[in-house]
C-alpha cells in the first residue's frame, strides 16, 4: 500500500512538473517533449494533430484580434475508487474556510462495485465529505448505481456535484454530474 501510494504520489508530482513547465501550452504543441514518439507507428497521426492544434489557434486569435491566454495552462484533476477506508479517513481534512470535509488524496473519489454497499461504511464516509463524488457500476446494475448515487448525495445540503457512469463490456456511457 505504501510502495503504490509512493508511486502515485511520484507521477502526480511528475505530471505537475510537466503542466507548470509548459508542457501544456497550447500554443507551442511542437516544443512538447515527446522525442520518444519520433519512431512509434502513430508519429504521423500525432503529428497532424499537433499541426491542427497550432493551426487552430493562429486561426482564433487572427479572427478575435486577441491572444488565447487560458491555453497557456491546463487543468489536471485525480481521481481512484474509495476502496482502503482507513487510508481515505486518514487523507480527510476539515477545510476551516470551505466548512466541509475534503478527502485531500483526490480532486474525485468515487463509489465502484465493491464499496456500494448501501448500508455500509464506505456510502457513510462519502455522505461526509464535500468532493464532486463519482458512482460507476454495471448497467445491468444500473438500480443499485442509482441507489448508490442517491445514498451518497444524502444530506441534501452536500457542497460537492455526484457523477453516475455506468459500464458494460462493449461501451461507456456516462451520466452528467448533476447537484443534489
Amino acid at each position: 500500500m505504501l510502495r503504490g501510494y509512493e508511486r502515485a504520489s511520484l507521477t502526480l508530482n511528475f505530471v505537475r512538473a510537466l503542466i507548470d513547465g509548459g508542457f501544456a501550452d497550447l500554443h507551442h504543441p511542437e516544443y512538447w517533449d515527446l522525442s520518444f514518439l519520433r519512431h512509434a507507428p502513430l508519429h504521423d497521426a500525432y503529428q497532424r494533430i499537433v499541426d491542427s492544434i497550432a493551426e487552430s489557434l493562429d486561426f482564433f486569435e487572427s479572427m478575435s484580434g486577441q491572444r488565447v491566454h487560458a491555453a497557456t495552462r491546463g487543468d489536471f484533476y485525480t481521481s481512484h475508487e474509495g476502496l482502503h477506508l482507513l487510508s481515505e479517513q486518514a487523507q480527510t481534512r476539515y477545510i476551516e474556510r470551505q466548512k466541509h470535509w475534503y478527502n485531500l488524496s483526490t480532486h474525485m473519489p468515487w463509489i465502484g462495485m465493491r464499496t456500494a454497499n448501501i448500508d455500509g461504511a464506505h456510502i457513510e464516509y462519502f455522505r461526509g465529505i464535500s468532493n464532486p463524488i463519482g458512482v460507476k457500476g454495471r448497467r445491468r446494475d444500473e438500480r443499485r448505481v442509482a441507489a448508490g448515487a442517491r445514498a451518497s448525495a444524502e444530506p441534501a445540503e452536500r457542497a460537492g456535484p455526484v457523477d453516475v457512469s455506468c459500464t458494460d463490456s462493449a461501451s461507456r456511457t456516462s451520466g452528467s454530474a448533476f447537484q443534489p
